[in-house]
């Protein structure tokens, strides 16, 4: 594997508007190491418009994930989006009764981990929360396989990690929430949910931004089980007083429910020497 291999720079700004959309694709990288499988460098601002989309997908089977480093980021408007859904590990295979992909990856007839444990239609099983709740810089795992032929499990969430020189500010969403079971599936569990992970100087959004890193629901005619939460961490040297909006890292829903994930702010000691004289 090699680590850091993508990358793209923009010397400008980066602008997406009038419904415009940019997909970036990880490849794979050093699985040891928080290392990315794309970068993303724009000197100026990512300024993403209304009904503008861009969309983070992690490799499935490695989860070498995409790092953005702007000058700022801005989600101008309510529909402004950046989504990982279902861009993390892969699920498991029904044809060779694979575990899903990733740490918390879910074996048969259960959902993916990540920041919470996914739920579980076999009584009890081995799976695992994983990452770090206020660095979470990993995408989320898949669902186990289900009992039939043709039952894979849903990919998890992906990553969205985002490194700004100034600040971020959401007025539009920012998802990575795993991926659910369709009603024709058999068994199968629902991937968990992803990561997003804003680090900047300063962070501010309106009453309708939202982020959120759920777990996939279960459809209730499959009988199949739901994924964790996802991890969420913004750390910022500012404080928030300008955000009210919403940021969950819920369980999926099913009949075999997960549990929740972490949400974590961090406050950042600005760069310096601090002395405090009694």
């Amino acid at each position: 594997d090699t680590t850091n291999l993508f990358a793209l720079d923009c010397g400008g700004n980066l602008i997406l508007t009038n419904g415009g959309g940019m997909a970036v694709y990880a490849a794979r990288t050093n699985s040891q190491t928080l290392s990315y499988g794309a970068s993303i460098r724009v000197k100026g601002d990512m300024w993403i418009g209304p009904s503008s989309t861009v969309y983070a997908c992690s490799q499935p089977t490695n989860g070498g994930s995409v790092f953005w480093h702007p000058g700022r980021l801005i989600l101008a408007e309510t529909n402004s989006l950046i989504t990982a859904d279902a861009c993390g590990f892969a699920g498991g295979s029904s044809t060779v009764r694979r575990k899903g992909f990733g740490t918390g990856g879910g074996a048969e007839k259960c959902g993916g981990s990540y920041g919470g444990r996914g739920g579980t239609n076999v009584g009890s099983a081995a799976w695992q929360t994983y990452g770090d709740s206020n660095a979470p810089a990993l995408p989320g795992s898949g669902g186990g396989w289900g009992n039939s032929y043709d039952a894979p499990g849903a990919s998890g969430g992906g990553l969205i990690w985002v490194m700004a020189d100034n600040t971020i500010t959401v007025n539009g969403t920012l998802s990575a929430n795993g991926g659910t079971i369709p009603s024709w599936y058999y068994f199968p569990g629902a991937g968990s949910g992803g990561g997003i992970y804003l680090n900047c100087w300063r962070f501010e959004g309106g009453t309708n931004g939202l982020l959120c890193a759920n777990g996939g629901n279960d459809d209730p005619t499959n009988i199949g089980a739901a994924g964790g939460g996802g991890r969420v961490a913004i750390a910022t040297r500012f404080a928030f007083t300008a955000v009210t909006f919403q940021v969950t890292a819920n369980a999926g829903v099913g009949d075999y429910p997960g549990e929740n994930g972490s949400v974590v702010w961090v406050w950042l000691q600005p760069p310096g020497t601090v002395m405090t004289v009694h």
